[in-house]
């Protein structure tokens, strides 16, 4: 009797635990910018959602693409939070 264990199996096992969970976790992102945006207010809400979606894309793709500038964002905003809690 021959065994033979394919790779493909296991990559399909993988490819559909991998797109499930981030389904559940850009739904759940979803669910918070939606709370997020009501708690500020109905007339800016249109603002928060379009602008969140904007810079979640920015993020995705500076992490994907180019790790540099990933980098440089990451700097730029980290500075930007310790110098908004050293001035508040």
């Amino acid at each position: 009797m021959i065994v033979e264990l394919l790779t493909c199996v296991g990559a399909t096992l993988s490819k559909g635990l991998n797109r499930g969970l981030g389904t559940i976790m850009a739904a759940t992102l979803g669910l918070m910018i939606d709370y997020f945006a009501n708690f500020i207010g109905p007339e800016i809400e249109p603002y928060v959602v379009g602008c969140s979606i904007f810079f979640i894309g920015v993020y995705i793709y500076t992490l994907s693409y180019n790790p540099k500038l990933f980098s440089l964002i990451v700097t730029i905003v980290s500075s930007s939070i310790v110098l908004g809690l050293l001035i508040s």
